[in-house]
């Protein structure tokens, strides 16, 4: 699978990260996630995967650390990074 990203998701991870106070445990988790997607591995083996039925096929979330959500969408062999943060910041972003 080819992994790509929103704009806003690199900038929204790097604020995550300075808002934690050991930021290592989420980019293991992150690490993690997306091997897993790029190798096609099933990702609810290691994290919790819901589809986000709302949003339209091909659009799941995955808890990655504690309360913190990466959102994504699954295209064919496209896997596109929409959004990351606390689950009750992201809740209004997940509807795209």
């Amino acid at each position: 699978m080819i992994i790509t990203w929103k704009e806003q998701f690199k900038d929204k991870f790097n604020r995550l990260e300075n808002r934690l106070k050991d930021p290592k445990p989420l980019r293991k988790s992150l690490s993690r996630a997306v091997f897993a997607l790029q190798t096609g591995k099933n990702l609810a083996d290691s994290f919790t995967v819901n589809r986000i039925i709302a949003a339209g096929p091909g659009w799941y979330d995955c808890y990655l650390y504690e309360d913190i959500v990466l959102v994504y969408k699954i295209q064919g062999q496209r896997v596109l990074l929409a959004t990351i943060g606390f689950s009750k910041e992201i809740a209004d972003e997940i509807l795209i």
